[in-house]
């Protein structure tokens, strides 16, 4: 019966492909594939909106890591009276306890104590990151962190651009995966500092120590302050980073472009062009002096509280080292904070390697204003500066 009725509806084209091809698209059936309406309804979109966005926070490390820098500082904002009271607790307990940790935050020499024992655990992390890589190159392996190393980014894109001239002088077209997948060589490190930790690290301390010997203060401070908040904590930090790195900025643009400043102040933290963590403490003493001075004047400008002190020296000597480390973790806050807003070890690699541009040392509003970066002019020999950079293949 189905069949019959078939045959009554379409005739002999079922044995006729040329008239069934006729009939087909007089009675409506077309034999284009299935396509998607294309205003689909608005939950469509916002389905295909979330399957995309997990889809990227699967496979982007980076995304990944700002997600979770979202909901941190979201946290803080949606807890912070809960942040608060605990606040209060912990600065109840520093200014009355006779505990070691609260005795220690009371003493004068609390704050360059704990930035000297951040720089060194963060250096020492870059530094085991560093001779980690070099081992494996050694041995003919791969490391998992040879892609974020700055130094052997560049030398394989440089080797990548020499191969590919080579080719195209002989007529030949070059494949990138072909060019750079058997790039192995060993990268020269440069030395390590180790005269920051036997000789230089005492020209910052000695001072230091005396003057709290000398004048102690640290009780009358504690004194004019309450409990701080969380919104306090938030806005002493930020801001604080924020001014540093506008006096930092105005000391150093006028150390490049003032030829005896630089000769006399700065040409010693320029010794090398591949800059590694221990860099960081690579100072003359007068650069040691407007380092510390900077700081003091920003955070004392701001009336900042001694809990985010605390806390802005920790960040701001991770800050100083990341510049210095010669590696691009996906975490780094040049990474994470979106729109290119932070300057990072990308950038100040750049500006080690060739002597100019990115002042700044946290952030790129400055640099950028005043037209102190990397033009996209072709003029970019090597990928020091590009969130995206060259990866040879088999480092990934």
């Amino acid at each position: 019966m189905a069949c019959m009725r078939i045959y009554r509806r379409f005739g002999d084209s079922v044995t006729n492909p040329a008239r069934f091809e006729v009939q087909r698209t007089q009675h409506g059936l077309s034999a284009t594939p299935f396509e998607f309406p294309k205003n689909p309804s608005p939950f469509s979109a916002i389905k295909n909106g979330i399957q995309k966005w997990t889809h990227r926070l699967r496979n982007e490390e980076v995304l990944q890591w700002r997600a979770l820098a979202f909901s941190f500082f979201s946290s803080l904002f949606l807890f912070r009276r809960s942040i608060d009271v605990k606040l209060a607790s912990l600065w109840a307990y520093l200014t009355t306890s006779s505990s070691l940790i609260p005795r220690i935050f009371r003493t004068d020499s609390y704050e360059w104590v704990l930035a000297v024992t951040a720089f060194f655990f963060y250096i020492h992390f870059f530094w085991y990151a560093d001779v980690s890589v070099r081992k494996a190159s050694e041995q003919g392996k791969i490391h998992p962190w040879r892609k974020y190393r700055l130094q052997d980014r560049f030398e394989a894109d440089k080797h990548r651009r020499s191969v590919e001239r080579k080719l195209r002088r002989n007529g030949e077209t070059p494949f990138q995966n072909e060019v750079v997948t058997d790039y192995s060589e060993v990268t020269k490190q440069a030395g390590w500092n180790w005269k920051a930790w036997t000789c230089e690290v005492w020209v910052y301390v000695v001072p230091l120590l005396t003057w709290d010997i000398l004048s102690p203060r640290r009780h009358r401070r504690l004194a004019a302050f309450g409990a701080p908040t969380t919104i306090q904590v938030l806005r002493d930090i930020t801001c604080g980073l924020l001014l540093y790195d506008i006096l930092f900025f105005t000391g150093h643009i006028l150390m490049h472009k003032i030829p005896l400043i630089y000769r006399t102040i700065h040409a010693k933290h320029h010794q090398e062009p591949e800059v590694r963590a221990g860099d960081v403490v690579r100072l003359s003493m007068v650069e040691e002096v407007l380092e510390v001075g900077f700081s003091i004047i920003a955070l004392n400008a701001l009336g900042a509280h001694p809990i985010s002190r605390s806390i802005y020296n920790l960040i701001i000597t991770f800050l100083l080292t990341e510049l210095h480390c010669g590696f691009d973790f996906p975490w780094t806050p040049q990474n994470v904070v979106p729109f290119g807003l932070a300057t990072g070890s990308r950038r100040h690699h750049f500006h080690h390697r060739n002597g100019k541009h990115y002042y700044q040392k946290f952030f790129f509003h400055v640099d950028r204003l005043f037209g102190y970066f990397q033009k996209d002019d072709g003029s970019l020999h090597g990928d020091s500066v590009k969130p995206n950079p060259h990866i040879p293949p088999a480092w990934q």
